[in-house]
């Protein structure tokens, strides 16, 4: 899939120093990965806040999809639960709405 054009326009210097790709963007999935490498806690697994900046990325980009042009979206509650540990490689992140209402979205 290829992404929207104005999706190419928008950076974070978070995402960009932890090296977070976008691949597929959508209001109905969002899709991108980041590198283990950098993103590690002290024991050299994955750290679960990096888990949380890509989980509040995609969610942001998936619901800024839906909003559009002038709309504005941040995330107000995020809870992460982690079923293995990684040590190498790229962890992938698919964002897909449960809920989408007037003025919030799961």
């Amino acid at each position: 899939m290829t992404l929207p054009d104005w999706a190419h326009e928008i950076s974070s210097a978070l995402d960009e120093k932890m090296g977070f790709e976008l691949f597929e963007l959508s209001a109905q999935r969002t899709t991108g990965r980041m590198p283990v490498a950098g993103n590690t806690q002290p024991f050299g697994f994955w750290h679960g806040g990096a888990s949380c900046v890509m989980a509040e990325t995609l969610g942001s980009m998936a619901a800024y999809a839906e909003v559009g042009e002038g709309g504005m979206v941040f995330g107000v509650d995020i809870n992460a639960t982690h079923h293995r540990a990684v040590r190498s490689g790229s962890v992938h992140g698919v964002a897909t709405p449960l809920f989408v209402g007037g003025t919030t979205a799961s």
